[in-house]
């Protein structure tokens, strides 16, 4: 639809220009692009100049249009005479073509009378009579912009228009009045664009794929996209459309709860229906449809999936009651401490740390009162969210001044392990022999070692027939589970009972 309007009524014909160009002049914005007058749009090839003409006294408008041409849009036009058949007025580079016809896809009238104008300024106005025109155009039937489905369908965005009138119907007439241009947005598409949104516990690393295809051609992308990245607005027919993402650098999707949305800027953000959608698996997708001037902003928000784990101390009964060991759980490269308890007793704990799905690395360090050496080591984990199914612990260092191990925390997971030393103990065999004679042979006599209640065991007299040496062994005062360090034993040599 356009419109003019004048201020006294014509004493000879009305000629009006009306034109839109698809680059837009606006002071100050850099994305604008201006012809040398900074004032209108640097022309391009498919502009489009609507010739509005009415005869002197005449009350029904003709209208035609004219398209901007371009050399490189007419590289066979090498000669004045080839130029010149495609030009309106000359036969040079850029020109506005021929004109062409809008008979039967337009209607358009002026007014007979007076009416009252109630758009301002200074609303309302009254009207004389043929100083009003207006005209409606069928766009697509008139081949300015194509329909979809026709082979050389394109999107066709003009973003800025103007009018001017000329002082006869005359194309190369002068010029009268002039208005400036102004914005606008007349298009045979919508605009689409995809936007990527991870959630505030996601790791910064985070990226995606995302895509907006059309019967399977991809239309907009963006690989590797990170939070608060996108596509890009891309311009679409009307048409469905399929938005997708699949998992980028350091990502696996299977860590996230998935949501899609999306909204028409161009319709005050009303929510627009997202259909079929699949948010799990490798691939999170949906189908929108774009309509004509809709502007459609979709966004698939991703929600990680934390995990938990904690780290458990766990000392044996015949350890010490001052046994302490620190426990630490870090990430998989030992930079950051995820949680921790120094000087850790028999049961006590890191507390339960929800983190990042990935690996972590446990360990474990001697504590006050305790040597990691008087122990024996084994480290294992459970899964507590799946009936405590058992999590595998790889690369187990279970010797030396720190114990340690690697293991993965799942999506959901809640992962509890335990570090269990047990007290290495030890057998004193005590064995007295009489060597008088030359003659080695066992003498029995009582051994005493300085344990709780005085226990005292005697030595055997000999070994019983054809022992061996761990049967000999076993006839000898054995005291077990014996602890390492110094141990006092008192040995009275032929005695029944200690003095």
């Amino acid at each position: 639809y356009l419109a003019w309007e004048r201020v006294q009524e014509p004493t000879g014909t009305t000629n009006m220009d009306f034109e839109f160009n698809q680059n837009k002049c606006v002071t100050g914005d850099l994305s604008s692009v201006c012809s040398r007058n900074e004032v209108t749009p640097a022309r391009t090839q498919g502009d489009v100049l609507i010739k509005y003409d009415l005869s002197q006294g005449g009350t029904n408008p003709t209208l035609g249009y004219h398209l901007w041409q371009t050399e490189a849009a007419n590289p066979g036009a090498t000669t004045s005479t080839a130029r010149a058949a495609i030009c309106e007025a000359g036969n040079k580079f850029p020109c506005w073509g021929k004109l062409l016809s809008l008979t039967g896809n337009f209607e358009g009238s002026i007014n007979t009378g007076a009416i009252s104008d109630p758009i301002n300024p200074d609303a309302p106005r009254s009207l004389s009579a043929r100083t009003f025109g207006e005209a409606a155009i069928n766009l697509t039937d008139a081949g300015l912009f194509p329909a979809p489905g026709d082979p050389g369908f394109r999107c066709v965005n003009f973003g800025s228009a103007f009018l001017k009138s000329r002082s006869s119907d005359s194309f190369t007439a002068a010029l009268k009045d002039f208005i400036a241009p102004i914005p606008v947005d007349i298009t045979n598409c919508g605009k689409i664009e995809l936007i990527k949104d991870f959630d505030d516990n996601s790791p910064s690393n985070a990226r995606v794929n995302l895509f907006i295809k059309n019967n399977g051609a991809t239309i907009g992308s963006k690989s590797d996209a990170a939070d608060g990245q996108g596509t890009g607005e891309v311009s679409a027919f009307a048409a469905s459309y399929n938005i997708s993402e699949t998992a980028g650098s350091n990502t696996n999707l299977s860590n996230y709860s998935t949501t899609v949305a999306c909204i028409d800027e161009a319709n005050s953000n009303v929510a627009v229906n997202v259909t079929s959608p699949v948010l799990t698996g490798g691939t999170r997708s949906g189908t929108v449809v774009v309509t004509v001037d809709s502007d459609i902003k979709c966004t698939f928000t991703n929600t990680l999936i934390t995990g938990k784990i904690e780290l458990v101390k766990d000392f044996d009964v015949n350890s010490p009651a001052n046994a302490r060991a620190s426990l630490f759980i870090k990430n998989s490269d030992n930079t950051v401490t995820v949680g921790s308890k120094s000087d850790a007793a028999d049961s006590e704990t890191t507390g339960e740390k929800t983190v990042v799905p990935g690996s972590y690395n446990i360990s474990e360090t001697a504590g006050s009162n305790t040597s990691l050496s008087d122990y024996v080591t084994t480290v294992a984990c459970v899964n507590e969210a799946s009936s405590n199914a058992v999590v595998t612990v790889s690369s187990q260092v279970v010797t030396g001044d720190t114990r340690s191990g690697t293991v993965s925390v799942a999506a959901g997971a809640d992962v509890k392990c335990t570090f269990t030393n047990v007290r290495r103990t030890f057998t004193i065999v005590a064995y007295v022999c009489e060597t008088t004679g030359g003659t080695a042979t066992l003498y029995k006599s009582n051994v005493a070692l300085p344990q709780p209640g005085g226990t005292t065991k005697t030595t055997a007299t000999s070994p019983p027939g054809s022992a061996t040496a761990a049967q000999a062994c076993a006839s000898a005062a054995n005291f077990t589970n014996q602890a390492t360090g110094d141990i006092d034993a008192r040995i009275s040599i032929g005695a029944t009972a200690l003095p």
